[in-house]
């Protein structure tokens, strides 16, 4: 049986009910041309703004109940994560700056100043405890304390250098810290070899350190590897300034642990080297004005 292709079309006049086709009244209404107005998010600038897609009228809907989750826009809560981080750091800057011109004489200022505001309840930390990029924080952010990596979520400890959590069954390493004073190597944008933790003596002591081993946050780095789980990475830097040394803290993105060898140090002690390369996708860090940074 052979289907012909010759479409048949057949008119119609539709004059029900009353309104409808070619009984619908005229009209010289012109429709609104004035566009939404755009929504500012809380804690940026003007010209930060979420747009609104402009929907046909629909049915009216019952009141959601309050027990119902509602699903914010990635956009939308990107932004007011990000709008959280800045307005935190901001405050606990400021706060740092008054306790430092108040005369109280107190001597580590950042650590009072969290404190502080944390009763206040305006800052809160964020977890730590992820995997990859944390909400909110952007690569290039620059921090001046390790406790503003930690209120904001990025690595908890204070002077720990590798920061972990729990994976099945073991631990994995969320974020490091690398530090020049730390052997670790540094002067490639894309690439960072890394000295494992521990293998250093007690206060007081003498003589040849003792040997790193494979365990804490050195065992949760080589997991990394053999999970093939990213890690974030900040980079610590040494500034000269003319009343002294000071080190920014400079959130590089995420890294892949390639290799990990067990060598002898400049010390004469087994360490622990691993070798991390930059995620692609990540915009450049701009190292040139890091190092001219002002704080």
């Amino acid at each position: 049986m052979e289907f012909s292709t010759v479409k048949r079309v057949h008119h119609y006049a539709r004059d029900f009910p009353p309104g409808c086709g070619s009984n619908s009244p005229k009209t010289n209404q012109k429709p609104s041309e004035k566009p939404a107005e755009s929504e500012k998010i809380p804690g940026f600038c003007s010209n930060s703004t979420a747009w609104r897609r402009s929907v046909p009228a629909v049915r009216s809907k019952p009141p959601i109940d309050d027990g119902v989750a509602v699903k914010i826009p990635q956009n939308v809560k990107g932004k007011a994560e990000r709008g959280k981080v800045l307005e935190m750091v901001e405050l606990f800057r400021k706060r740092c700056k008054e306790i430092s011109m108040s005369g109280r004489g107190i001597r580590r200022i950042n650590t009072v100043a969290c404190a502080e505001l944390r009763k206040e309840g305006k800052i809160s930390n964020q977890s730590t405890l992820m995997i990859g990029a944390v909400p909110g924080v952007e690569v290039g952010d620059k921090f001046h304390y390790r406790v503003e990596l930690a209120f904001v979520g990025l690595h908890k400890h204070y002077e720990r250098d590798i920061d972990t959590m729990e994976w099945g069954g073991g631990r994995l390493a969320t974020c490091i810290v690398a530090s020049e004073r730390h052997l670790d190597k540094m002067n490639d944008p894309n690439a960072l070899v890394y000295i494992g933790e521990g293998g250093v003596l007690r206060r007081n002591k003498t003589g040849k350190p003792p040997d790193q081993e494979l365990k804490g946050g050195n065992k949760a780095l080589w997991n990394n590897k053999e999970e093939n789980k990213p890690v974030r990475v900040v980079r610590g830097l040494t500034l000269d300034r003319r009343y002294g040394q000071k080190i920014l803290y400079v959130y590089d993105g995420l890294y892949e642990v390639q290799t990990c060898i067990k060598k002898k140090g400049p010390s004469g002690n087994m360490i622990y080297e691993f070798q991390l390369t930059r995620c692609a996708g990540q915009p450049a860090v701009p190292w040139q004005s890091c190092r001219r940074y002002q704080f």
